[in-house]
């Protein structure tokens, strides 16, 4: 993922209405929102206009592509650590034990080592 990329993705996420957005299915509606703001609702069975500010719209319409890249890029950043800790494993010095320690922890997604 190029930085151009990730950047754009970043300013969306800081854009738009601070998280953790839940969804709400009450009395015939179904309501986006977090616990200060609702965000989007739609009335079922009745024709309505969602009122969106337009960072949240983007968040929102960016999100179905924006997510599978962040994805591919987290497997792909896992991958390159795989192989990193494959190659320090086989050495014996101490900078590459712990070069090989950062990698699996960060493949356990547990604290890195100071």
């Amino acid at each position: 993922m190029t930085k151009k990329r990730l950047a754009e993705i970043q300013a969306r996420c800081e854009a738009a209405t601070e998280g953790p957005w839940e969804e709400c299915k009450e009395a015939g509606a179904d309501i986006v929102g977090n616990k200060d703001t609702i965000i989007l609702e739609i009335c079922r069975g009745v024709k309505t206009e969602a009122i969106l500010r337009d960072n949240n719209l983007q968040f929102i319409a960016h999100a179905r592509q924006d997510l599978p890249d962040c994805l591919d890029e987290i497997k792909r950043l896992r991958g390159e650590l795989r192989r990193f800790e494959f190659i320090f494993s086989n050495k014996r010095s101490k900078p590459f034990r712990l070069l090989h320690d950062i990698a699996r922890k960060a493949l356990e997604g547990t604290e890195a080592p100071d």
